[in-house]
């Protein structure tokens, strides 16, 4: 009998069939396995990516927050430096010496030693300095700002806070924490506040009181790496009451201090919006009674009544522009300027009509937002608009 090639194959897997099963199954698995495999693989590749690109833009994220810092503190500089030689400008005639004593409190890089401080020592010659020029009680003070008055000098180093008397040079120690770079006063000088670095800790002097440090609470990081908050402070000109807002990566959280009670009697959280200041919160309290502070959108800002924020929410106002970088109060309280603003010289500084050059004037509440292009500054008085190009 002749057997085909198809009946021999069947005699042998007959004969061998557990090897053949055994053989069939490991097959059926390894297709079945390998391919789950593959894609466990390519998943935990995908993975590994997307952690990687994550892990990247947060160094993206935290050196735009850094060069963001920086140029705020820059700003900052440039701004103190235009008010100490708008008090130089100020003083040199009817007392010399307390001209030259501001124009030391220059930074090393203002414009202003080659533009203005050569002709402001000559005037300050000619009309005889006397030997009662002081020297700052700090060597490398790191945040000052002057009293609405004139009268009180206040510095922050790196391990003490003192307030000089500019009239007679003295000095008082107000502090020796360590502290940051964030300093207000009162109109009178009789109320300063401060904060550390990377501290949710606000410092309060009040004279003849001394320290007291009242905590803030701060509102959840945008991302983990963000462990230091970023502080703003305003202080109205009779030192009762001490608005601020934190900042830790997503919208700013704002509250309002009653420095009577010593206790924090509003908060208000902003969420993150397509605006965002330099400094991540910018504010502004009216002797009318009255704090603002920017919405987290273009087109709005936001405003406490001081005596009822504590069972109130903020008002908002409306008005056609783009988003608020700053906030400044005229000299007497009574305009409220938002926009990109210049100070420290009372003058207005027209800028090319763009949109984002727009600076609105309000008069607080009641009255009607008024918008200007370019960047606008009040003069000496509230009924007197000064403009200058450049």
């Amino acid at each position: 009998h002749r057997y085909s090639l198809r009946d021999l194959f069947g005699l042998w897997v007959r004969r061998h069939r557990p090897a053949v099963v055994a053989t069939a199954l490991a097959g059926a698995s390894v297709l079945t396995v390998a391919p789950g495999a593959y894609w466990g693989l390519a998943e935990a590749r995908d993975g590994e990516r997307e952690a990687k690109l994550a892990a990247q833009r947060e160094r993206d994220q935290a050196e735009d927050a850094r060069a963001q810092a920086e140029a705020t503190r820059e700003r900052e500089t440039q701004r103190l430096d235009r008010s100490i030689i708008a008090q130089a400008r100020r003083y040199v005639g009817e007392d010399p010496a307390l001209a030259v004593a501001w124009m030391r409190l220059l930074s090393d890089a203002a414009p202003a030693w080659e533009s203005e401080v050569p002709a402001l020592a000559m005037e300050a010659a000619a009309n005889g300095v006397s030997d009662g020029v002081w020297s700052l009680p700090l060597e490398e003070p790191l945040a000052m700002t002057i009293s609405a008055d004139g009268r009180y000098l206040f510095m922050a180093g790196r391990k003490d806070v003192v307030r000089m008397n500019l009239a007679d040079a003295g000095v008082e120690r107000i502090s020796e924490l360590g502290a940051g770079k964030i300093l207000v006063s009162s109109a009178d000088g009789r109320v300063a506040a401060f904060t550390e670095p990377c501290s949710d800790k606000l410092q309060i002097w009040r004279e003849g009181a001394g320290v007291r440090e009242l905590a803030v609470s701060v509102p959840p990081p945008e991302f983990s790496f963000m462990t230091c908050p970023s502080i703003r402070m305003a202080l109205s000109a009779d030192g009762r009451w001490l608005g601020y807002g934190v900042f830790l990566g997503k919208g700013p959280r704002y509250g309002l201090v009653d420095l009577e009670r010593h206790a924090v009697v509003a908060e208000h959280d902003e969420t993150k919006g397509s605006c965002r200041s330099p400094s991540g919160t910018t504010i502004a309290i009216s002797p009318q009674g009255w704090m603002a502070f920017p919405a987290s959108g273009p087109g709005a800002l936001r405003y406490w009544d001081l005596e009822s924020a504590g069972t109130t929410k903020p008002t908002t106002v409306t008005y056609a522009g783009d988003c608020i970088d700053d906030l400044r109060l005229s000299s007497s309280g009574t305009y409220l300027l938002a926009g990109q603003l210049r100070a420290g010289d009372g003058m207005v500084r027209a800028m090319p009509s763009l949109q984002d050059r727009t600076t609105i004037v309000w008069a607080g509440p009641g009255s009607e937002t008024r918008r200007y292009e370019g960047s606008l500054i009040p003069g000496p008085d509230d009924s007197v608009w000064q403009w200058a190009t450049g």
